[in-house]
């Protein structure tokens, strides 16, 4: 008697998360709220200084992880976008002026 086996295997993949990647971190910085970031050399700075849809469909949605410290309606408006292409959010507010955020893309990878 023969038997067939399947398998399901789920990888999951974090692009640009890898310690020593060495690819700069995006941060996203209204420029009120300078203070509450810490910049490191190996940022690449994001000044949002208005339009935070079009920051991101011009310069934001293909990257692989994104950092921001922005008032909460662009916190609110970012992280929304990135959600809906399936990206993970992670936000934390810091007082009512200012919240934390990131997004990190997931690429989930089946093999059958």
């Amino acid at each position: 008697m023969l038997m067939s086996i399947s398998c399901a295997v789920t990888l999951d993949v974090r692009a640009g998360s890898g310690a020593g990647s060495g690819t700069p971190r995006i941060v996203v910085i209204d420029e009120a709220l300078r203070a509450h970031w810490p910049i490191k050399p190996q940022d690449r700075i994001t000044r949002l200084n208005g339009d935070a849809v079009w920051l991101w469909h011009d310069h934001l949605q293909h990257e692989a992880l994104i950092h921001g410290v922005t008032r909460p309606a662009d916190a609110f408006v970012l992280t929304r976008l990135a959600s809906d292409i399936g990206m993970r959010v992670t936000q934390r507010p810091i007082d009512t002026e200012a919240v934390i955020w990131s997004v990190e893309r997931i690429s989930t990878i089946s093999i059958k």
